[in-house]
This record gives C-alpha cells, structure tokens and sequence, in this order.
C-alpha cells in the first residue's frame, strides 16, 4: 500500500508514537486556508496541547516549524 504522507515514530515525553507531519498532511489534504492559520485552528479546536498531544520539530527555519499529532 503506498503511504499518501509519511509516517514516522517520534518522541513526545517517554513515548513513541506514529506520528506525520502536520505540513505534509496540509499539502495531502489540499488545504487552501494558509498553513500557519489552519494548524493554529486544528490545534484549538481538538483541544491539543503541546508535548502532550503534539510537537514542534524546526525542520527548516525558512519554512518554520512542522507539527508533529499522535495518531
């Protein structure tokens, strides 16, 4: 089966999780609300919090940060 975005194990606290990269998920979904206002909307309104439930991996600080969401 072939991946439409990848998927990675990450590090949020002492778990490892499966986890994808929230610009790669925006790009898949063909989002047309800018990038930044559309993570800041999902984050709110799936109540996520921070090392918690998500992380900020600077990847490229032209780009700036990628969100990283357990599944």
């Amino acid at each position: 089966m072939n991946e439409i975005i990848q998927v990675s194990k990450q590090k949020i606290g002492d778990n490892s999780i499966n986890s994808v990269s929230a610009r790669d998920l925006h790009k898949a979904l063909e989002v047309k609300k800018d990038f930044s206002d559309w993570i800041k909307a999902q984050v709110k309104r799936a109540g996520l919090e921070e090392n918690i439930d998500f992380i900020i991996v600077w990847s490229d600080p032209l780009k700036g940060g990628s969100f990283l969401k357990r599944s």
